[in-house]
C-alpha cells in the first residue's frame, strides 16, 4: 500500500482571520520556513519551536497565529517521520481553528486532512477515516475533493483487509473501530458499521476482564442497535440482555 500523502503547510491567515503577522516572533517563523526549504530540518524545528513560544507569549495560547505555527511545525515533524510529536500539535491547531473560524471553513478542512494523514501513519485507520470524511465534507475545490476521496477509498480498502484478516489487535484499535462504527451508525450507514462493531467487540471480549465489562457492554449495545435496524430482533435480544446483565453486575441493581 502506498503511504498517505504528506501534510500541508498553510499560507498566513488572512487579515479577516487574525491580527498582524509583524510581531517579533515572525522573524523566527520566517527563518524557520527558509531553513525548512533549504533542507536544514533540525535548525527549522528549533526555530519553529522558538517562534511558537514567542507567538504564545505575544498572543496567548488560543490565537490563530499559534495554530499557524503549530501546523507548520507539525508538518515538518511529519516530514521527519516524528508522527508522535506532530499529532498533539495538529490536534491543538485544529481546536483553535474550529473555535475561531467554525467547523466548516476551508482552512479548517486542511487541518482535518493533516491530522488524518498523521493518524493514518500511526495506523489508527478508523480515526483517519473519520477525519478525512470531515475534510471531504468541507472542501469546495472539486480537484481536492477527488484526491481526498481517493485517499478515503484506499483507507477503507485497508480497513476492510484488516477486518478480513482477523487476528489479535490492540484495545486502542478496538476503541478506534468502535468510534468509527458509532460514527457510521449515526450517519445511518448500518451496513458499514456492523463489521467494524463486530471486530471491536471480538477484540474487547478476548482482552478485557471483568474490571472493564462496561466497555464490552458498550460494544454489545451498539451491535444490538445495528441488528435492530436490520430487523434482526432475534439476534439483537440476547445482546441487549448481556449488556443489561453487565450493567446489573456493575451497579448492583438496574432501574
Amino acid at each position: 500500500q502506498p503511504e498517505p500523502r504528506p501534510c500541508a503547510p498553510l499560507p498566513a491567515p488572512s487579515a479577516s482571520e487574525c491580527t498582524t503577522m509583524s510581531d517579533p516572533w515572525k522573524e523566527q517563523f520566517n527563518l524557520a520556513q527558509a531553513k525548512r526549504d533549504e533542507g536544514d530540518c533540525a535548525a527549522a524545528v528549533a526555530l519553529f519551536q522558538k517562534a511558537l513560544v514567542g507567538c504564545k507569549k505575544q498572543h496567548g495560547t488560543d490565537h490563530l497565529n499559534v495554530a499557524l505555527v503549530q501546523n507548520d511545525l507539525a508538518c515538518l515533524l511529519c516530514s521527519e517521520r516524528d508522527f508522535a510529536g506532530a499529532e498533539p500539535l495538529f490536534r491543538r491547531a485544529l481546536a483553535i481553528r474550529e473555535k475561531w473560524l467554525g467547523p466548516e471553513r476551508r482552512r479548517v478542512a486542511v487541518y482535518f486532512k493533516n491530522l488524518a494523514m498523521v493518524r493514518w501513519h500511526q495506523d489508527d485507520l478508523a480515526e483517519a477515516e473519520m477525519l478525512l470524511q470531515r475534510a471531504v465534507a468541507i472542501y469546495k475545490d472539486p480537484e481536492e475533493v477527488a484526491r481526498l476521496e481517493k485517499d478515503l477509498a484506499r483507507l477503507r480498502s485497508r480497513i476492510a483487509k484488516i477486518l478480513e484478516r482477523g487476528g489479535e489487535e490492540s484495545l486502542k484499535f478496538a476503541a478506534s473501530l468502535h468510534a468509527l462504527a458509532s460514527d457510521k451508525y449515526q450517519k445511518f450507514d448500518f451496513v458499514a458499521a456492523e463489521p467494524l462493531c463486530r471486530r471491536s467487540l471480538e477484540i474487547r471480549q478476548k482482552q478485557l476482564g471483568p474490571a472493564h465489562a462496561d466497555v464490552v457492554g458498550e460494544s454489545l449495545s451498539l451491535l444490538a442497535f445495528l441488528l435492530e435496524e436490520k430487523g434482526d430482533l432475534v439476534a439483537a435480544e440476547p445482546l441487549v440482555q448481556k449488556a443489561l446483565d453487565i450493567e446489573k453486575n456493575l451497579r448492583g441493581s438496574l432501574d
